[in-house]
């Protein structure tokens, strides 16, 4: 079998001393290759640039021949890079060059290379594209970059970012097996020479890319030797017995290779039944991958992991356990999806699955929070049910405090609490102390409410939530009584509780604070500035856990508002050059407002170093740069940039999320039209009509419009919108 086959060879390759790792680097001559000139959208960037994001980009920013400014130091990088900056009418120059180059260098300027190679390496495979499209070469790309590899490989300089190129070439070329073998060949060297995945990213991708190549060749193998019962133990080799990447990741990945639809499609499939027969729902492992994925605010994507866990255990439904399905409820509720929350509450109803209390709190909290038609009446349905049909514990009482005060019904909320404390003090834990302090603030007595606070805080054994100090502090904000909003700031910058974590509300409260203390101490705004970058730092050195996500919104939210448009600006560019990582909300906000002061450099360079972070592409994130096209029209630009976005559709047609939207071809018409270009919109025009576009309620007004001015509307436009 070849799954046999091929373990055993990686068994022989990986348990070869590290004396002998040199000599398989050596011999293995055909190795790795490129991929394009662009990265995928997976992949970390692997040019040495310098990690600092400057202000503005400037012309140093990328350059038009697709390699690096020169670098000036060592002689030897330096030669590599004149080399590749030069013209070249074919290959067999290009190639002496550069085999000179090694030849010449000493040893010393080869060892003091070795980081800068991870960038050398990556142009002169790109020059190897650029050299053959201009020369219309023919030649498979494996044969060409051989010249260059076994070069790397020769002197020990090869990073895994040209490896990956390199397969993902002989995937391309179909060469599935044989690409297969170099990366079995080959895995030793790299997993014994940690260097060969270095990266200056805070994320390094190198070393997972390298595991998903491996894991896309194996299941590719298999395909092409009409196999399709997956080795186990072959995945645990590829991941080196770490955790096997997941569904998601490997699908993100193999969009990114140029593969057919249908080996695409099987190879997902193969991994996904793998995944699926080896998955426990009830897994410690399982559940915290919910709450992660809830935490990040991927919201998405929880449902469609939660659908499908549950969807896997059909006809096996009594085996999941209630604690699961009362974790699957929290997170659901975390991300406001209450309704949803809801619905597993009617599964476990269903499935005759134990509702033990914590399923009967999270329904109580998703109806709290719900907003339909009689949503108070179920909520006292649901809190008599408790009553009489449950043991309730702090946080039942808890969330129905909550929901009391925040519907106003104090005297109800004291009733309560008197109760609590005098026939059930000891359910008085952290949850009801703070439904206590909630209930003062609600009540307008805020000195009580921070007093009280203090001395809970000298009770080892009290935890606040992030609710409460959000709370406290927007009161004492709103009263101006800046020092005790200070004092309770310090607690969440020094991490004086480790599970609390600042939340999209603690933000918001956060920068409001500044803004507000600091105008009236009359600090300029580069000052306040300064105050909240300070926050962000002392928090990491903290270790607080740092929810991006949360403050990423609240900086976007800052984007939108003129008057605070520059602290906004100036949050999410510290975010990026602290290599703190930005998701497309944030990368979108920076773009959105290069966009709209005209400068569509800035835009770009942002753009696509969001890409090379491993932002996905899609419609929504590249309608960005459109739409400020379509302010700031350049219809040069815009060709080039949708040549891009047209390959990037060609080599991956079956991902919906970057197929051109109604958005799309709404900017590129507004472009057209402003910039009076009658040739673009009427190419823009054949495009729309060629797709299956949804048309909305915009596009049709503008395509009545552009008919009614002599433009060369499709018939099938018209037929769609009647």
């Amino acid at each position: 079998m070849l799954s046999r086959s091929l373990r055993s060879t990686y068994y022989t390759t990986t348990l070869k001393s590290l004396s002998k790792v040199s000599t398989i680097a050596a011999k293995s001559s055909l190795r790795f290759q490129s991929t394009q000139t662009e990265t995928t959208n997976i992949e970390t960037s692997t040019t040495s640039k310098s990690n600092d994001i400057p202000n503005k980009a400037t012309s140093n920013n990328s350059n038009n021949n697709g390699t690096s400014p020169q670098k000036i130091g060592n002689p030897f990088v330096s030669s590599l890079y004149q080399i590749a900056n030069q013209n070249y009418t074919e290959f067999s120059p290009f190639f002496e060059k550069v085999q000179h180059a090694f030849q010449k260098a000493s040893n010393g300027e080869k060892s003091r290379a070795t980081f800068s190679m991870i960038s050398v390496g990556n142009v002169l495979l790109t020059k190897i594209l650029t050299i053959k499209e201009q020369t219309n070469n023919d030649v498979p790309n494996s044969i060409l970059f051989k010249e260059i590899i076994t070069l790397l490989i020769d002197n020990k300089m090869i990073h895994s970012s040209h490896f990956v190129r390199y397969l993902k070439e002989l995937i391309s070329e179909k060469k599935y097996v044989n690409a297969l073998t170099v990366w079995i060949e080959n895995v030793n060297y790299f997993r014994n020479n940690k260097n060969s995945f270095a990266s200056k990213d805070a994320d390094n991708l190198n070393e997972r890319n390298f595991n998903l190549a491996g894991l896309s060749l194996y299941l590719l193998s298999l395909l092409a030797n009409n196999e399709k019962s997956v080795d186990p133990e072959f995945i645990k080799l590829i991941f080196d017995k770490k955790k096997p990447s997941t569904l998601l990741t490997f699908e993100r990945f193999v969009q990114s290779l140029q593969l057919p639809a249908e080996d695409s499609s099987t190879i997902v499939k193969l991994y996904s039944a793998f995944i699926n027969a080896s998955f426990d729902i009830n897994s410690e492992e399982s559940l915290k991958s919910i709450n992660a994925i809830s935490f990040s605010g991927r919201i998405v994507q929880l449902e469609n992991i939660i659908d499908s866990n549950l969807q896997l255990y059909k006809g096996k439904e009594s085996s999941i356990k209630p604690e699961t399905l009362s974790v699957y409820m929290k997170a659901l509720n975390t991300a406001k999806l209450y309704s949803r929350a809801i619905d597993i509450w009617k599964f476990a109803s269903t499935h005759k699955i134990e509702i033990n209390i914590d399923i009967w709190n999270q329904l109580l909290e998703a109806f709290t929070n719900i907003k339909i038609d009689g949503s108070k009446n179920k909520v006292a349905s649901v809190w008599e049910i408790m009553q009489n049909g449950t043991k309730l514990n702090s946080k039942s009482y808890a969330i129905y405090l909550k929901y009391l005060l925040k519907n106003e019904e104090i005297e109800k909320a004291e009733s309560i609490l008197n109760d609590l404390k005098k026939n059930n003090s000891k359910l008085f834990d952290s949850d009801l102390r703070c439904s206590m302090i909630e209930f003062l603030t609600a009540s307008n007595k805020t000195n009580e409410a921070f007093q009280l606070f203090k001395i809970y805080q000298k009770d080892e054994k009290f935890v606040p939530t992030i609710f409460v100090y959000n709370r406290l502090l927007s009161k004492l904000i709103v009263e101006k009584k800046y020092i005790d909003a200070e004092t309770l700031l310090n607690e969440l910058i020094s991490a004086k509780y480790k599970s609390i974590t600042p939340d999209t509300a603690t933000w918001t409260t956060i920068i409001d604070f500044l803004l507000k203390s600091s105008a009236e101490s009359g600090l300029s705004q580069d000052e306040i500035l300064i105050k909240i970058f300070a926050i962000i730092d002392s928090m990491k050195s903290e270790k607080v856990q740092f929810n991006n996500v949360a403050f990423i919104t609240v900086a976007n939210n800052l984007l939108r508002n003129p008057q605070t448009q520059d602290v906004g600006f100036s949050i999410l560019q510290h975010l990026e050059s602290s290599n703190i990582k930005l998701n497309s909300v944030g990368y979108t906000g920076i773009i959105t407002t290069f966009a709209k002061a005209g400068d569509m450099d800035n835009a770009l360079y942002y753009y696509n170093k969001a890409l090379s972070k491993g932002i996905p592409l899609t419609t929504i994130f590249y309608n960005s740069i459109l739409k400020g096209y379509s302010n700031n029209p350049n219809i040069k630009a815009t060709k080039e940039f949708m040549s891009k976005i047209k390959s990037s559709i060609k080599g991956n047609p079956n991902n919906n999320k970057i197929l051109p939207n109604k958005y799309t071809y709404y900017f590129l018409l507004l472009q057209g039209v402003y910039a009076k270009d009658s040739q673009f919109v009427n190419e823009t025009l054949k495009d729309l009509g060629e797709s299956n576009t949804d048309l909305g309620n915009e596009l049709p007004k503008i395509l009545t419009s552009l008919k009614s001015n002599g433009y060369q509307v499709p018939e099938s436009l018209f037929f769609k919108m009647k």
